[in-house]
């Protein structure tokens, strides 16, 4: 089965185990799905969005925040346009300090105002930091750790994984190691090792979306980051695997909401 998570994160600061982004936007589109084994939580900034969580759809919208369980297949989207601020703590941390983040799940939607309001003074407190400055340091580490310890109040034992979300898990990480490549149905039913039917529906269940979108989706996201650099849009369609120029400025358009050319 998969031999690594989709997305890993690199945490060197032991004293400041933590990610934070103050600031995504987005516009009529979904993101690629993945899973990490860190917490994450996002919050709606402005718009509105969701996050799906396996087979659970969250609302993403102003005075919540979502989590995103260790090892969730996820994915954030929006129909309209979506603000949000993301926060990914270090299980290791969370462990460090006596809670066993590796054992619980915590609730998705989290719309305590008690739990919003110290979630709020914990990106304050990221948006203030002098990481120079031990005292703004250890107010950080503080006001983590309360955010943590009220969180724990909307947490229950972890359940085993189901078996479909495995196998749609390795079905995706194939994909993202073979872009260039054509994939088809019968070869990714042939990778994990169910029938192409049960594959498909599954693949559907926790993601949303089909596997060809999700292959558009994962090359237009590539296509997106080779525009950026600088190369020309016919070596950008032939390195990610549209054999047809034409097709991938209309899927482009379709998923990014402009041509490649505009990028």
């Amino acid at each position: 089965m998969i031999s690594s998570r989709y997305e890993t994160h690199n945490i060197k600061n032991s004293v400041l185990p933590f990610i934070f982004h103050p600031s995504f936007k987005m516009s009529r589109r979904v993101k690629i799905p993945n899973w990490h084994k860190n917490i994450e939580f996002l919050q709606c900034i402005d718009g509105e969005g969701f996050v799906r969580c396996g087979t659970t759809v969250v609302p993403l919208k102003p005075n919540s925040v979502v989590t995103v369980n260790s090892d969730v297949l996820h994915s954030i989207g929006t129909d309209s346009f979506l603000e949000y601020r993301c926060l990914i703590l270090d299980n290791g941390f969370l462990v460090s300090n006596g809670i066993p983040a590796d054992g619980l799940f915590f609730r998705s939607l989290l719309d305590s105002p008690k739990l919003v309001d110290q979630f709020n003074r914990v990106c304050q407190a990221f948006l203030e930091l002098d990481a120079e400055d031990f005292r703004s340091v250890a107010y950080l580490r503080s006001e983590v750790m309360r955010f943590c310890v009220e969180l724990c109040e909307f947490s229950e034992p972890k359940q085993p994984t189901e078996m479909d979300n495995d196998y749609v898990k390795e079905a995706i990480y194939y994909i993202r190691s073979h872009l260039t490549e054509q994939v088809s149905l019968d070869r990714l039913s042939a990778v994990v090792g169910v029938s192409k039917f049960h594959l498909a529906r599954q693949f559907k269940k926790y993601t949303g979306n089909s596997i060809i979108q999700t292959v558009n989706l994962m090359r237009c996201a590539e296509a997106q980051r080779l525009l950026e650099q600088g190369m020309s849009v016919s070596n950008v369609a032939d390195a990610c695997g549209f054999a047809n120029h034409s097709y991938f400025s209309k899927t482009f358009y379709s998923i990014m909401g402009k041509l490649p050319s505009d990028v």
